[in-house]
C-alpha cells in the first residue's frame, strides 16, 4: 500500500440505494464515487439461478423446496440475497 503508483478499486454494489452517500463519503475521503443504480433480475432469471444452485448441490429441478414455493418467495423478495437467505432458512423445516 506503499507504492504511490498503487491505485486501488472498490465497488460495493447493492439493489437498495442509500438516501445519502455520507457513510462513503466518510470512510473513503478524497475518492472518486459513483452510484450506479442496479435493479432486480426477472423472476425468470432468478428462477434458472436457484434451479442450478440446487442441482450443483445435488436436488433435482426445484426439490425438496417445489417451484411454486420458490416463485412465491421471489416475488415477495427484494434481492437476490433475501431470497437466498429465506431459502436456508427453509431447509431445515423439508430436511
Amino acid at each position: 500500500m506503499d507504492d504511490p503508483d498503487l491505485r486501488i478499486g472498490v465497488v460495493l454494489s447493492s439493489i437498495h440505494q442509500y438516501k445519502s452517500k455520507a457513510f462513503l463519503v466518510f470512510y473513503f475521503r478524497e475518492r472518486y464515487i459513483e452510484t450506479i443504480p442496479l435493479q432486480m433480475p426477472e423472476k425468470e432469471i432468478i428462477m434458472e439461478m436457484i434451479r442450478k444452485r440446487i442441482e450443483d448441490a445435488g436436488g433435482k429441478d426445484f426439490e425438496p423446496f417445489g417451484e411454486k414455493e420458490i416463485e412465491k418467495i421471489v416475488i415477495n423478495s427484494s434481492s437476490p440475497r433475501e431470497i437466498l437467505i429465506k431459502l436456508e432458512k427453509m431447509l431445515p423445516e423439508i430436511t
